[in-house]
């Protein structure tokens, strides 16, 4: 036995997660979505992990990126803290879905945009086509999504 367990539970803010962090009954969090619990880890006396530069390149070299999360980001960080983005829902296919395919894709998302729970730095379905701190553009866009975001008067 390596002498812990796992809590497995819902979403990053999952109420049963958080009451075992104010409880003090959990080691460490290995998770995304900061917004929903990062601040109330802090808090309670957890600290981020900080890689070592040779895992952050050998990351980089296979697509990861590095960022910085500002002293202050959350009021309990204290210190820039180096890690790895994980900032963003990015939808992947592979270069060879037709065009009209990915076109009807952005469509059906334009068309349900009210539907869907964005996080509070969503700014419009522009956002999701441009790069920025929460849609970063790691990969570009598809062609056929390129085009359904001009035709929209967006810039890609």
């Amino acid at each position: 036995s390596w002498g812990g367990s796992l809590q497995l539970n819902g979403g990053p803010g999952d109420k049963r997660r958080m009451d075992a962090l104010h409880a003090g009954t959990i080691d460490a969090i290995f998770d995304e979505g900061l917004v929903l619990w990062f601040e109330e880890a802090l808090a309670a006396g957890m600290e981020p992990v900080t890689l070592e530069e040779s895992v952050l390149k050998k990351l980089e070299a296979i697509g990861w990126r590095r960022v910085v999360i500002p002293a202050g980001r959350y009021p309990h960080l204290k210190s820039d803290h180096m890690c790895l983005d994980y900032s963003a829902w990015p939808l992947y296919t592979r270069a060879s879905l037709p065009d009209e395919d990915a076109y009807k894709v952005c469509e059906a998302i334009h068309a349900r945009e009210k539907e869907i729970y964005w996080e509070d730095s969503y700014t419009g379905i522009g956002q999701l086509g441009e790069e920025t701190e929460a849609t970063p553009m790691d990969v570009p866009l598809h062609p056929g999504a390129a085009k359904w975001y001009r035709e929209h008067g967006f810039k890609v």
